[in-house]
């Protein structure tokens, strides 16, 4: 007696059972893309939509393999093409992902729903753009997949191709009418993120072409932060450049005040920096707690930065709500270059903060010995007291700084004799 398939000994078994009990035999026939083994089975009786314990069947592992023709097969036994698994993944988002057009176009013309969302919020269209499938891009937009549906977090596919450098997926995108302005849950817009990831040449060229689709160059994401703003922070010169041959707004301040300036000189950008002053950038701007683009280079020991700011003119005695001047922060910091240029750019070495402390006090109190000596022979004021009555040599008494204390006591000896002969 011939045994049928899936026999044991001489007793039939249920052909949905084949396998294991968490992989129903026609799924493990669709993993190996065995057609005829597939084909007995459905001819067996056996159950085409049954799922694995992850929620997968048949059709969406020959989708997810780009297997044409067990898919086909599937489809042409009735198999569910909308199910998902327990991401809330279908067959047709399984081959987006995968790039296989094919299996897409069988998928389309069987009637799959090109617009359903997996748990996630992500669309087929959205996972093609985010891997930069060109071709099943392509065809979703001619099967009218929607362009602006965003995930859970608010992303499109547009900003999925941008965020991928995808040029050509992002081309497809404009030409077939995608909001290029739309922002994620945090604000931000393509363009926006094309400019903090322009480190390299597939981010400028999507930013160049989002420029060329008129996408707004000064909008701003939750924290008010612009595409000028991210270029400039992250240092990226050739961004930068074309946002303000566009005409993106150079002053523009986020919500904490600072703005693209301020940030090229915190990030010590040199090249950055240069094309914000020649684009006639705000110099005298300070952020919310008064701080200014020169105090952000002087607290960041950034030398080339601060004497550009001063050659344009940048003031260098304004202080901070604090009452710091840059001055004071190199002084602070022992950032003895920069406190050599603001002293030969005339920095004023008499001025004292809210509390009444000097630069000097600030050298002798952090130990700066090479500071606390450019600063006296520039003539600063070594006996100015703070609010609390407090001197730079009781400072540096007071923390055990030796050669801070030998320093200021030779000085006042000096001065003795200069005054008493």
């Amino acid at each position: 007696m011939n045994r049928t398939l899936g026999s044991r000994g001489f007793c039939a078994q249920d052909p949905d059972l084949i396998g294991t009990g968490l992989r129903p035999a026609v799924v493990i026939a669709a993993v190996q893309g065995q057609v005829e083994v597939l084909r007995l089975l459905l001819e067996a009786g056996a159950d085409n939509n049954l799922a694995n314990n992850q929620g997968m069947t048949a059709l969406m592992m020959a989708a997810r393999r780009g297997y044409v023709e067990v898919l086909r097969l599937l489809l042409a036994t009735g198999a569910h093409k909308n199910l998902a698994n327990k991401q809330g993944t279908t067959a047709l988002m399984m081959a987006a992902d995968g790039g296989h057009v094919e299996v897409m176009r069988l998928l389309l013309e069987a009637g799959a729903d090109k617009d359903l969302a997996n748990n996630q919020g992500t669309t087929a269209l959205m996972m093609a753009a985010c891997r930069g499938h060109v071709e099943v891009l392509r065809l979703l937009l001619e099967a009218g997949a929607d362009k602006d549906l965003a995930d859970n977090r608010g992303v499109t596919a547009l900003k999925m191709a941008a965020d991928g450098g995808h040029v050509e997926v992002l081309r497809l995108l404009l030409e077939a009418g995608a909001d290029k302005d739309l922002a994620d849950n945090e604000g931000s817009t393509a363009l926006m993120l094309a400019a903090d990831r322009g480190y390299d040449r597939g981010h400028v060229e999507v930013l160049r072409l989002l420029l060329e689709a008129s996408a707004d160059k000064n909008l701003a994401d939750n924290r008010g932060v612009t595409a000028v703003m991210m270029a400039a922070r992250g240092g990226h010169v050739e961004v930068l450049r074309l946002l303000l041959e566009a005409g993106a707004d150079k002053n523009l301040a986020d919500n904490e005040g600072s703005t693209a300036l301020m940030m090229a000189a915190r990030g010590g950008h040199v090249e950055v920096l240069r094309l914000l002053l020649e684009a006639s950038a705000d110099k005298s701007l300070a952020d919310n707690r008064g701080v200014t683009a020169v105090m952000m280079a002087a607290r960041g020991g950034h030398v080339v930065v601060l004497r550009l700011l001063l050659e344009a003119g940048a003031d260098n005695n304004l202080a901070n709500n604090q009452g710091m001047t840059a001055l004071m922060m190199a002084a602070r910091r022992g950032h003895v270059e920069v406190l050599r240029l603001l002293l030969e750019a005339s920095a004023d070495k008499s001025l004292a903060d809210n509390r009444g402390v000097t630069a000097v006090m600030m050298a002798a109190r952090g130990g700066h010995v090479v500071v606390l000596r450019l600063l006296l022979e520039a003539g600063a004021d070594n006996n100015l007291a703070n609010n609390q009555g407090m001197t730079a040599l009781m400072m540096a008494a007071r923390r055990g700084y030796v050669e801070v204390l030998r320093l200021l006591l030779a000085t006042a000896s000096w001065y003795a004799r200069q005054s008493f002969p």
